[in-house]
């Protein structure tokens, strides 16, 4: 998977724990996640003048931290 639109240097990127998702942080203050199945971009998340240092996913993928803000929740429930 080719990462696209990304703004400035990825200083952290992580992937989900079961490989379905990815997330990167870059040093202008945004973080982007992608379907990796797909590549397709699904959606960004800034906030003014704060970087976030570090971005991860819970163990079971339901959410996203960073060093600014848990950016999303979801339900692994596929049926």
């Amino acid at each position: 998977m080719v990462v696209e639109n990304v703004t400035g240097t990825i200083t952290d990127m992580t992937f989900s724990s079961d490989g379905a998702f990815i997330a990167a942080v870059s040093e202008y203050y945004t973080i982007r996640v992608w379907d990796t199945a797909t590549g397709q971009l699904l959606c960004t998340l800034s906030r003014e003048n704060e970087r976030a240092g570090y971005v991860a996913f819970d163990p079971t993928g339901s959410s996203i931290e960073s060093g600014i803000a848990s950016v999303w929740t979801g339900s692994s429930d596929t049926s």
